[in-house]
């Protein structure tokens, strides 16, 4: 029996060991995969006229996942070479990465089932080393965004050119379900994020994180789509069920992104040796895809181990980096808007480098 191949449909659920606990004892926590959270398309650039509607198919891909993960979150992995992460309260221990939206953890794969499926086995023979991205309070949605972003990436032959493999992403409410009863989030430093503290804004008791396409509506207490954004003709965006999605300190969710593990993150002399090379290139492919990625700092561009390196068909070579934390960003409604903004971005990336000590770089005449 051949193995799947499209590895967005792997897995149907996770059994996750590190994350949770029940009355102080370490209790694993069962997470369902969910469909991904389709962006509306930026329209307010020059080239776009103000469209409500746009023909762009922003369907989250059909699901259609076989088999169960177990695995368990590791917290005694050393530091990948070049990564020094200092402790602050921001950072649980031996995170991968850190920040607003999520956390990073190694993943380590403990069995995948149905055991008497042949293609478990051969899974499990095959899969690289994976992390897991855990949501910090408030921020389920971002990582919903995130998945759509790579499957969009996935169906434009970006997979392992620019950006990592991406397993899908899985939630759970945590004492209401029948597997979770009980379960209560057990991260070191999570409290840091504790959503009961206060809302996400402290003018208002609004604890939901809001996207890039979203203003709070104060009359209605909820968030609202700018005018600058429009959905498809399917209403994609709309009819999700993560648009309405909202949290609470009532009830504790959790939620998850499984990926491919990559090397250490971008440095400034990483940065000089390739910005004439790969980090442009780079860009150009976003360019190609109608995306902007509005984050790209050194520590969301990291190394390509060889094993995963990707030919990239535009450029004729496997890119040595891939980008990562997709949640802030943008799609577009055309190739001119986009080249013209990021090019803005690929100067920010430059005056990070300059930032952190790097020389400034100019750009090329692709963008």
């Amino acid at each position: 029996m051949a193995l799947i191949q499209d590895h967005t449909q792997f897995f149907a659920r996770i059994h996750v060991h590190g994350l949770t606990s029940e009355n102080g004892e370490r209790c694993p926590i069962t997470l369902e995969r969910h469909i991904s959270f389709p962006p509306p398309v930026e329209v307010s650039g020059h080239d776009c006229p103000d469209l409500k509607v746009i023909d762009i198919d922003l369907s989250p891909r059909t699901l259609d996942p076989v088999f169960d993960l177990t695995a368990r979150v590791r917290f005694d992995s050393p530091q990948p070479k070049g990564q020094n992460i200092e402790w602050n309260p921001s950072n649980p221990k031996n995170a991968l990465g850190y920040g607003r939206s999520g956390l990073v953890f190694p993943l380590e794969v403990l069995s995948i089932s149905p055991s008497n499926d042949p293609r478990a086995a051969d899974l499990m023979a095959q899969l690289p080393p994976l992390c897991i991205k855990v949501a910090t309070p408030g921020y389920a949605r971002s990582l919903a965004r995130e998945a759509w972003f790579y499957e969009h990436l996935d169906a434009k032959g970006l997979t392992g050119v620019i950006t990592p493999r991406c397993y899908g992403v899985f939630h759970a409410a945590l004492g209401t379900s029948r597997s979770n009863t009980d379960l209560k989030v057990d991260i070191p430093n999570y409290n840091y994020y504790s959503i009961a503290k206060r809302p996400i804004w402290e003018h208002t008791l609004h604890y939901t994180a809001p996207l890039s396409e979203e203003h709070y509506d104060s009359k209605n207490n909820t968030l609202a789509l700018s005018r600058y954004f429009a959905d498809d003709r399917k209403c994609s965006y709309k009819s999700s069920p993560w648009r309405l999605f909202s949290q609470s300190p009532k009830v504790t969710t959790l939620t998850v992104l499984v990926m491919d593990l990559l090397g250490e993150p971008m440095t400034v002399k990483d940065f000089e040796e390739e910005w004439d090379g790969d980090v442009q290139d780079m860009y150009d492919d976003l360019a190609r895809a109608f995306i902007l990625h509005q984050d790209g700092r050194f520590p969301n561009v990291l190394r390509v181990p060889n094993h995963a390196q990707r030919h990239c068909e535009s450029h004729l070579r496997a890119h040595k980096w891939n980008f990562v934390d997709w949640e802030n960003a943008n799609l577009q409604c055309d190739t001119v808007t986009t080249r013209h903004r990021l090019r803005t971005q690929a100067l920010d990336i430059s005056d990070y480098s300059s930032s952190v000590g790097g020389v400034y770089g100019r750009l090329r005449g692709w963008i």
